[in-house]
């Protein structure tokens, strides 16, 4: 380690120090949602991927007037980049 870095005194490229390889959380190159530099994630830019986990019909006998069809989806996102993944449930109203 330099002498610079044991002094505090970095010499910086974006969020990584040229001498002891030390990551700061300013001046991230982002390539959507991971930085080219130290390959940190945030949680914005994603490339999200979607595709159907589940589906199930479900009937709706609240609607005062019969009943109601109700198709529910779940759907996974994956993001190419990072390979961060959420899962959401949707419901989509049938004939």
């Amino acid at each position: 380690m330099s002498v610079r870095c044991v002094l505090h005194i970095h010499r910086w490229n974006g969020c990584r120090c040229l001498d002891c390889g030390k990551v700061r959380d300013k001046k991230h190159t982002w390539d959507g949602c991971t930085c080219l530099i130290c390959h940190v994630t945030r949680d914005s830019d994603h490339m999200w991927e979607t595709r159907v986990i589940s589906r199930r019909e479900e009937l709706d006998k609240s609607a005062g007037y019969g009943f109601r069809r109700w198709e529910v989806v779940v759907l996974e996102y994956t993001c190419k980049k990072c390979g961060k993944r959420e899962q959401h449930e949707g419901d989509v109203e049938r004939d």
